[in-house]
């Protein structure tokens, strides 16, 4: 039976805690400006996949072969490239160190290549299925130095996430990036990030990813 993406209880406790980050946005900002000042960011981003161990423990496993023990058959293919929109809510703490939390989503083609030991034969990668990954993120993020032009970050995140394909797998992991801001307005700034992202414990993968976006200052900065 097809599983519907609102029948997954992780999907739905991930969906409440992003809603109660925002409520708190919201209402925090409208007491006093000392409480601190709040963004909001939109990003669209494309990765790389470099490793990962899903098919192995999908429903595809049987369909897999060792090439160092069989002569022809169908391994697994990390490499490929992946999409994804995401909005994150951050609350800065002081100057330099910001309170970060995000939902993201992604679709991601898991591939694989055929091989022929006997024809001494490879193809190119072939998408076996798509994942559609739900992930909600916490972190910091840290500001290192700064110009009249442009800002450099650090970023740190631990991720929850649901991937799915016809079943649904969660999982754990930790993202890190290096962003560069580029403020347009008192109100509106766009930002690049360039990352890795690795997932851990059953669902092992390594994603390289470049993110493009937009950030909107909800209270303005009065320093």
């Amino acid at each position: 039976m097809k599983l519907s993406i609102f029948d997954n209880v992780g999907i739905r406790i991930t969906l409440i805690l992003f809603v109660s980050l925002l409520y708190f946005n919201s209402s925090s900002a409208q007491v006093t400006q000392q409480t601190g000042n709040y963004y909001l960011e939109l990003s669209i981003r494309s990765g790389n996949t470099l490793k990962s161990n899903y098919l192995e423990h999908s429903r595809f496993s049987n369909l897999l072969s060792d090439p160092t023990e069989e002569i022809e058959g169908i391994k697994q293919h990390w490499t490929g490239l992946n999409f994804g929109i995401g909005l994150l809510a951050g609350k800065k703490l002081s100057y330099k160190l910001h309170l970060i939390g995000n939902l993201q989503f992604n679709r991601r083609p898991e591939n694989v290549i055929c091989f022929c030991h006997a024809c001494d034969k490879i193809s190119l990668p072939n998408r076996l299925t798509n994942l559609n990954i739900f992930t909600l993120g916490t972190g910091l993020r840290y500001k290192f130095h700064s110009t009249n032009k442009y800002n450099f970050y650090l970023q740190g995140n631990t991720i929850f996430g649901v991937a799915i394909d016809v079943k649904s797998y969660t999982y754990f992991g930790l993202s890190f990036a290096p962003i560069v801001e580029f403020p347009m307005s008192d109100k509106f700034d766009l930002i690049a990030k360039l990352g890795v992202e690795n997932s851990f414990l059953v669902f092992k993968s390594v994603v390289l990813f470049l993110e493009l976006g937009a950030k909107l200052n909800l209270i303005q900065s009065s320093e």
